[in-house]
């Protein structure tokens, strides 16, 4: 199994070029084919609220979506071809970017995504966590790159947030791919140590089933102490050195996670190295 196609969604912001780089990373590393992706949603939201605006005002809408789709394809059209790439293609589109991203990434292995800048507020009308909500409806993988940072490297250490549940389950088997060309995996067990001892949650299953697809993996045990799961897995990534996390999204209550908050909000929100989400 590999990553035989790559789509990556770029806008007008800066950081669309770091998205880039990652998405070539992977791209070369699985000889895939890039898609590059802009949805323009800003003139759709606009004009919803702005329902009676007049002829010009509309007309500078539109132009300014293009606008911005075009940068965004110039920045793909030149960068690919430069890294020597010559398997890609661009795409723009106008839309709801939730069900147009959804529509193409059915066609795609693995979907690449940004975090949202929380200091942008021009960026049109999209939440926070979309990314990871995202990963409830694509079925496929969701790698988001921080808004912040470089990142020279992706998949090269790797840690697994593990706890045994369906979700995660289904992000170990999407990262497949990168977890068999990987230089080290730390699967990082995440339990609650009220359960009953023969209901614990053990990496050493995943460990012997890893082994068995190539992947050489060391077990830690996440244990209780201050702070929210989430932070403490943070904390952990970050005592590793990794350069990715993969984990399932969402495995509680879903509406009550995307409500309240949890594990898959907090990465999303709080992420400082890349994470593959899955559901």
């Amino acid at each position: 199994m590999a990553f035989k196609t790559i789509l990556v969604q770029l806008d007008h912001e800066a950081r669309s070029n770091a998205r880039l780089g990652v998405a070539l990373q992977l791209t070369r590393a699985f000889d895939a084919h890039l898609i590059g992706l802009h949805v323009d949603q800003y003139p759709i939201t606009q004009m919803l609220a702005l329902e009676g605006m007049d002829m010009a005002a509309t007309q500078a809408l539109l132009d300014e979506g293009e606008r911005q789709a075009a940068l965004a394809g110039q920045l793909f059209e030149r960068a690919v071809p430069n890294a020597g790439w010559s398997k890609y293609e661009w795409r723009a589109v106008t839309g709801m970017v939730e069900q147009q991203l959804t529509a193409h990434a059915r066609y795609a292995d693995l979907l690449v995504l940004g975090q949202p800048d929380p200091h942008n507020h021009d960026y049109p009308r999209l939440t926070r966590d979309y990314p990871a909500t995202l990963s409830l409806h694509v079925a496929r993988p969701v790698l988001v790159v921080p808004y912040a940072g470089t990142f020279e490297t992706v998949g090269q250490q790797i840690m697994v947030a593990w706890n045994g549940s369906r979700e995660s389950t289904r992000a170990v088997t999407d990262a497949l791919p990168l977890l068999q060309r990987a230089s080290n995996v730390t699967i990082t067990t995440v339990d609650d140590e009220s359960r009953a001892v023969e209901d614990r949650i053990y990496g050493s299953d995943l460990g012997l089933y890893l082994a068995r697809h190539g992947v050489r993996a060391e077990v830690a045990q996440l244990h209780g102490g201050p702070g929210s799961t989430g932070d403490r897995l943070l904390s952990r990534a970050a005592e590793l050195d990794v350069d990715l996390i993969v984990m399932g999204s969402y495995g509680h209550w879903r509406m009550r996670e995307l409500a309240l908050g949890g594990v898959t909000r907090t990465l999303s929100r709080n992420m400082t190295i890349p994470v593959l989400f899955s559901h």
